[in-house]
């Protein structure tokens, strides 16, 4: 068994733990164990050896084998993936590549369907819940912080997925890797589509429908296509109540506006 701390600085030393993590206490209090991916749903249509890939479960609280499925189309060697048992769905991944990371840190609802092909990253923070969702990612890396939402039928193109060539040079151009973020207690709203390479601040509310291609600042609402910031001095919480009494600095909290790395988890 390892701790959390420990799990997090070895295997995903490039997540900010301030971003995935409420407050430092579940780091600090959690240990992990290390399974086998063959106790989950797996489809091995590759015939790979699934020995190669590291599982780790939380000790005592572990997911239950229908809470993720697996369809391995390459061996997955050197890959790492730490599962958190969601309140509610599954997460389905179709994995074709080594040295891929994933960590699943929340436990709340997961309805997420994935396709991680090369050296891809995920990682979701804790208290972040997911109502309906397809990531695809190629080579490439998605960092999403704690106490977010989204709601259904939201894509996240984490990188292209064909190439795009550039005729007078011969050469492709979209191959580079990329990184996309999203800061904590973000909010998706359905059907919006976010793209590579790009940063969504945090406490931001991203519209309904709306294509996010370029990075949005903290504490906004960006609507339309492309998405753009139609105003400031915003964020959200999950019922109309929970913001009732709160003072000044309880409302930055909310929006991750304060400096000293501690966010209040409102409603989640």
């Amino acid at each position: 068994m390892i701790s959390g701390i420990e799990l997090v600085s070895r295997y995903f030393p490039f997540v900010d733990p301030a971003q995935i993590f409420t407050n430092r206490e579940r780091l600090d209090r959690e240990e992990w164990e290390e399974v086998g991916l063959s106790q989950f749903n797996v489809v091995n249509e590759s015939g790979a050896d699934l020995s190669q890939a590291r599982v780790w479960v939380p000790t005592a609280a572990p997911p239950e084998a229908t809470s993720y499925k697996f369809r391995v189309m390459a061996a997955p060697e050197a890959s790492v993936f730490a599962l958190c048992k969601p309140k509610s769905g599954s997460v389905a991944m179709v994995l074709r590549g080594e040295n891929q990371r994933v960590a699943i840190f929340s436990e709340s609802a997961m309805k997420i369907q994935a396709r991680l092909v090369g050296k891809a990253d995920l990682v979701i923070g804790e208290n972040t819940a997911i109502m309906g969702a397809r990531i695809l990612l190629n080579n490439s890396s998605v960092s999403i912080g704690c106490n977010g939402l989204w709601s259904d039928e939201v894509i996240l193109q984490g990188s292209d997925q064909h190439g795009i060539v550039d005729l007078a040079t011969k050469k492709v151009i979209n191959s580079a890797p990329a990184k996309t973020v999203l800061e904590r207690h973000v909010w998706l709203g359905r059907r919006c589509m976010v793209l590579k390479g790009l940063t969504i601040g945090q406490g931001s509310i991203i519209g309904a429908g709306a294509i996010v291609a370029k990075s949005i600042p903290k504490a906004c609402v960006a609507v339309g296509n492309p998405a753009k910031p139609v105003r400031q001095g915003i964020s959200w919480c999950d019922r109309f109540e929970l913001v009732e009494g709160l003072d000044a600095d309880e409302i930055d909290a909310l929006a991750g506006l304060e400096e000293d790395g501690r966010l209040l988890a409102v409603g989640n």
